[in-house]
């Protein structure tokens, strides 16, 4: 198991430390300004067959983990924190990580633990441009969702490592109260293609 990936991690820390004045929040939903606490996800793969990502500049990183709301609204977290637009500046964030050479990188699962924080989408300016606001869930009831793709590592003409996929995006959803000192276990299932 791999813990979440530090470049994540550094790119949310970096939004969260930005304030936002200047937005049109609506907190009418629950946004809270402070965490209630973490929880903790164990994503755990079938072992009989291969998964992998393919990496690069022109992609954002792979999100094999994503949150929804009971009533089906996708929290963003913390991927599509680089190139966003923070509120308080109306202005891109800068993305403090070195851009990757396209590779193929295997996939075997991963902990990763959420503090509640996701972006929610406001607006700044006089033009009203879109911009992302950092806030943290309210707790309660939560929805995960894992995904990830049946894939192979090749070399590549250029010598570095491809991945090629061989199945469709394999996806399990899993239902969990936020914040837990439980760790949630999620373990993908087997996909056999006909």
């Amino acid at each position: 198991m791999k813990s979440m990936r530090p470049s994540i991690a550094v790119s949310f820390a970096l939004i969260a430390a930005i304030g936002c004045g200047a937005s049109k929040l609506d907190d009418s939903s629950g946004g809270l300004s402070a965490s209630s606490g973490t929880v903790t996800f164990v994503l755990t793969m079938p072992t009989d067959f291969s998964f992998c990502d393919q990496v690069s500049c022109s992609e954002p990183l792979p999100q094999h983990l994503t949150i929804q709301t009971p009533d089906g609204e996708m929290l963003s977290w913390p991927a599509g924190t680089c190139g966003t637009t923070d509120c308080g500046s109306c202005a891109p964030l800068w993305c403090p990580v070195a851009c990757p050479v396209a590779h193929g990188a295997p996939y075997t699962g991963e902990t990763v633990a959420w503090d509640g924080s996701y972006l929610r989408a406001s607006t700044c300016g006089a033009s009203s441009t879109t911009c992302a606001q950092p806030r943290y869930a309210a707790p309660g009831p939560y929805v995960a969702q894992f995904c990830a793709t049946q894939g192979t590592i090749d070399q590549s003409e250029n010598g570095l490592p491809t991945c090629t996929n061989t199945a469709s995006t394999i996806c399990t959803t899993a239902p969990f109260t936020y914040p837990s000192a439980e760790p949630i276990q999620i373990e993908l299932p087997v996909y056999h293609p006909l």
